[in-house]
């Protein structure tokens, strides 16, 4: 018979029918006929719905039997099912050969969802498929739409792969590999290549991957393996495992630039989720990075980044830090443990300052910006700085705009250790308070400011400092000394060891903290040599030093055992802060000498000048003596002055000649006035 169905083409058929077996035999010969047609004649394991068929096929049906068939076919543009796989087979062309229950497939073309592809193989109703695949190109976008896949990242690039379709009719499965073709792209990184195994079972609709190898063009290999569940929302769960990674050159793919090397790294990742809430976790190791260490960052779907367990080696100690960052704010809280300070700062931008054995202890928590890269807070609890015998603590920390302020409390801090120029004087714990700010972009003393108050014990005295001001490399203060015994401060002669007190403007640079470098104006009080001086109108600069100075019951045997009485009187004194003795001292005034001097026995008052070798009696007055002159004497750091000679003019008037301080011969007698 000869027919020409509606939907177009050419149908005959010739065949028998025997009822004894129930059988029949059909030869069917279609020419451009729609393929869904023929689905309507036979029930064929490929679905067929659309497109042409041409073919001659001989067809055997019996009762309660799978159909068979026999001979070729050709069909074009044909869309076919292969059921439980979600997507048809569209625009399809090529051959078809029937052989009893198996329908054999020879280069056929087609489709899969948005994946081209040559298929080969058999499909047996009873047996199932044997199917292959091969496809040539296919984008990566193009494939993961066709697999219903989405990704928390973006992936590009073209890929290959080889595919079997296996399994019952009922229950196909479909395996094979994937490759890219060339450089492929995942989030920012870029492949070289990347390949995988992969299985999809529709009726279970999982497909889970093995083998996945990546090799990232910078350098190191990602391999893992996984699995997508294929739920109305698809669910993934992936693990991954990189090695030989290069930091560095990924973080500036990021756009990241850290101020740190980060080296070659591994790590690890699981990536689980449904729909648009995956999320990623990733645990690394940087053993070559500037601070070595390791940790957990963790990638929310709202692109919330946090880490935890980050353990760094920093600077000899250790930092454990947790946070968050997002939209490119970031928060975290960090544990130092014994970070060696000097292997933190720039030592080259400090001078004069020593920082060995510097320890930061403490947790102090941060916030900020990364674009651009600020810090807006730092908040401190129990942070410290072991440092120079002591410690130092931080407290109500704040960052803006790349300034820093501080307050700093000191407690027993050696500045010796820490100034290693100043004078040994000032070497002993020192305790203060101070509000201190700077940039981080330096912490050169010149751009600190500061101002607070300490104090420290000297000489068996204590001397505090208030209103302490530095900025821009200079400092002043207002200092008060109490009971500072004068010899720990400076070399002196034994006649001015005692105790001194005081009050003193002082300013300097944080150049220097030697005597030199010092201004200072003031008054003071110091107990020696069984009486006391009191100079007032100080001032010091240079090195040099001058005062007026009040002396009262002064006992000159202390200055040498040629000399008698009580000293007091007003001079003025000019010398070297460095070196107050006799020899270097300069003085200028008025003096009372209670049993005079020399041959002078009574009381006197003189006007003298001393240039640290004579003094110089410009005038002296005692009852019935009036002089002028010169008393040599010999001078030392060590030693007690002595007199070696006198040069004096002597008036005398009414004096009493009995009282002439040397021995007469015995052949001359005197008396009277």
């Amino acid at each position: 018979a000869v027919a020409k169905p509606n939907n177009g083409g050419d149908l005959t058929l010739n065949g028998e029918y025997r009822p004894l077996i129930q059988e029949h035999k059909v030869k069917l010969l279609a020419s451009d006929l729609l393929a869904a047609d023929i689905s309507r004649v036979v029930k064929l394991p490929l679905g067929l719905q659309t497109g042409l068929t041409n073919g001659n096929l001989s067809i055997q049906l019996r009762q309660d039997q799978p159909a068979l068939l026999y001979g070729s076919a050709s069909i074009q543009g044909t869309t076919f099912q292969i059921p439980r796989l979600p997507h048809t087979f569209s625009n399809s062309q090529g051959n078809l050969d029937f052989q009893g229950t198996e329908i054999k497939l020879n280069n056929v073309t087609s489709v899969y969802g948005k994946v081209p592809l040559i298929a080969n193989g058999t499909v047996d109703s009873q047996k199932g498929y044997k199917l292959t695949g091969q496809v040539k190109s296919v984008s990566v976008p193009d494939a993961q739409q066709t697999l219903n896949v989405k990704l928390p990242f973006v992936a590009l690039g073209l890929a290959k792969a080889d595919l079997q379709l296996t399994g019952e009719i009922a229950k196909p499965k479909l395996s094979g590999t994937v490759a890219t073709i060339k450089a492929a792209k995942i989030d920012k990184v870029d492949f070289s290549q990347a390949s995988a195994k992969f299985e999809f079972v529709p009726t279970a609709a999982l497909i889970t991957f093995k083998d996945i190898i990546g090799k990232p063009t910078l350098g190191g290999q990602i391999t893992g393996n996984g699995a997508i569940k294929l739920n109305p929302e698809p669910e993934l769960n992936f693990n991954f495992n990189g090695v030989g990674l290069p930091g560095d050159a990924i973080a500036t793919v990021y756009e990241s630039k850290p101020t740190f090397q980060l080296g070659t790294i591994s790590a690890t990742a699981n990536l689980a989720g449904a729909g648009n809430n995956v999320r990623t976790v990733v645990q690394f190791n940087a053993p070559q990075a500037t601070y070595p260490g390791t940790g957990e960052v963790t990638v929310a779907a709202n692109q919330l980044v946090t880490y935890r367990n980050v353990n760094l080696n920093v600077a000899g100690g250790k930092v454990a830090i947790a946070g968050s960052y997002a939209n490119q704010q970031f928060s975290a809280i960090a544990d130092t443990s014994q970070l060696q300070l000097a292997r933190l700062i720039d030592t080259t931008q400090i001078k004069n300052v020593s920082l060995q054995g510097g320890q930061i202890n403490g947790r102090v928590a941060i916030s900020g910006t990364t674009g651009p890269f600020k810090i807006a807070t730092i908040r401190s609890s129990g942070a410290r700085l072991a440092i120079a015998g002591g410690t130092i603590t931080a407290a109500n920390i704040q960052v803006n705009n790349d300034i820093w302020k501080a307050q700093l409390q000191a407690n027993n801090i050696r500045l010796g250790q820490l100034l290693p120029q100043i004078p040994p004087a000032f070497q002993s714990p020192a305790t203060g308070t101070f509000q201190v700010a700077g940039t981080t972009q330096s912490f050169q003393p010149q751009t600190i400011q500061a101002t607070g108050f300490g104090s420290l014990s000297v000489g068996g005295g204590t001397v505090t400092a208030s209103n302490i001001q530095v900025n821009q490399g200079k400092w002043q203060s207002q200092v008060q000394a109490n009971s500072v015994q004068l010899a720990s401060l400076a070399k002196v002669a034994p006649q001015f060891i005692g105790p001194l007190t005081g009050q003193f403007n002082v300013a300097g640079t944080t150049e220097s903290f030697q005597p030199q470098t010092i201004q200072a104006t003031g008054k003071a009080r110091l107990v020696a040599s069984g009486g006391t001086y009191i100079a007032s109108n100080i001032q010091v600069n240079e090195g040099k030093f001058q005062a007026l100075v009040n002396a009262n019951g002064i006992q000159l045997s202390r200055f040498g055992e040629d000399l008698r009485g009580l000293l007091g009187g007003t001079a003025q004194v000019t010398g070297l802060v460095n070196a107050l003795d006799l020899p270097s001292v300069r003085a200028v005034g008025n003096v009372n000498l209670s049993q005079g001097v020399s041959i002078i026995q009574k009381p006197l008052d003189a006007k003298f000048g001393w240039d640290g070798e004579k003094l110089i009696i410009a005038q002296a007055t005692s009852p019935g003596i009036t002089a002028d002159g010169l008393i040599f004497a010999k001078t030392g750091v060590d030693i007690a002055p002595k007199l070696t000679g006198v040069n004096l003019n002597v008036q005398a008037q009414n004096y009493d000649l009995q009282e002439l301080p040397f021995q007469l011969p015995s052949a001359l007698k005197l008396a009277g006035r």
